[in-house]
């Protein structure tokens, strides 16, 4: 994949503020606005206002990370509306962060990112969400909390990364209000899934945190699709093409098979995927299981 389409994913972002609650205009605001009257003398040089730049991008990405982990402690504690305002405005925040990136070097950074991909500078824990309940096939259900990276610039072309982490948290919180009944979650559900798919694509993320995300979201809405219609593909037909197949999941499997021999994805996690992957192959295994 090149560095158009890469650009094109980062840009689509952008739909999510039309997807999820709509956050306070304080959340939204531009951090930096100029004051009136300042003469030129008064003004910072330019390496002062990219010193000050970074500096606000860090503290916006400390904020971020620190509101999804909060977000993710009120989904363990069953307190979905608390959770669903702390995690869109920590999307709120690192939208702002990756608009200023993009901004001030979107070549730039997308360049850093196929050349330098490696995603082990962000540190991740992952606590499981109560009420996604395996029904015939594995449903993931891991939430994810990140760490604070040391500095900004080490992970800048990466902020994607923690964006799909953040959606996937949303995710899991829609498909566990439809899953309790509330049907008309699940729609929303499978859009915030379909976004995490779009942002971690790209080539140079079949790797780290980023695939796993990838694979996280392709096997939930796989499975919605399975346990609303019965069926593992489209129409019971095999689509490759399509994010919304078991089938599309088994043609993943290689990038699933290398991510488990790397350690980037735990055991539990592996076994569910072979699961549903074999199950698009032999849908009796649903009845024997």
């Amino acid at each position: 994949m090149n560095q158009h389409t890469h650009k094109s994913q980062l840009q689509d972002f952008g739909t999510v503020s039309c997807t999820i609650a709509t956050t306070s205009p304080a959340i939204l605001a531009s951090p930096q606005e100029n004051r009136p009257g300042l003469v030129d003398e008064d003004m910072p040089s330019s390496d002062a206002q990219s010193t000050t730049s970074t500096s606000t991008k860090m503290d916006n990405l400390k904020s971020a990370l620190h509101l999804n982990a909060t977000g993710v402690r009120h989904l363990r504690n069953k307190q979905d509306q608390q959770a669903l305002r702390c995690l869109t405005e920590s999307l709120s925040l690192l939208k702002r962060n990756l608009s200023q990136s993009m901004g001030q070097g979107q070549d730039v950074m997308i360049a850093k990112l196929m050349s330098n991909p490696s995603q082990r500078l962000i540190d991740a824990d992952f606590i499981p969400l109560e009420g996604l309940i395996d029904q015939d096939c594995f449903v993931y259900s891991d939430t994810v909390m990140f760490s604070t990276p040391n500095n900004f610039e080490d992970v800048q072309h990466l902020l994607h990364v923690y964006i799909a982490g953040i959606i996937l948290n949303i995710s899991l919180a829609y498909h566990r209000r439809a899953a309790v009944g509330s049907m008309p979650y699940l729609q929303k559900a499978m859009k915030m899934y379909e976004m995490v798919i779009s942002l971690c694509s790209n080539e140079a993320d079949e790797q780290g945190l980023a695939l796993l995300f990838r694979l996280a979201a392709t096997n939930n809405i796989s499975q919605i699709r399975y346990t609303m219609f019965g069926c593992c593909s489209s129409q019971g037909e095999a689509d490759l093409q399509s994010p919304a197949t078991f089938e599309h999941l088994g043609s993943l499997w290689n990038l699933v098979e290398m991510s488990f021999l790397q350690g980037n994805i735990p055991l539990h996690v592996f076994d569910g995927l072979v699961f549903n992957i074999l199950l698009s192959r032999y849908p009796s295994m649903a009845a024997a299981a």
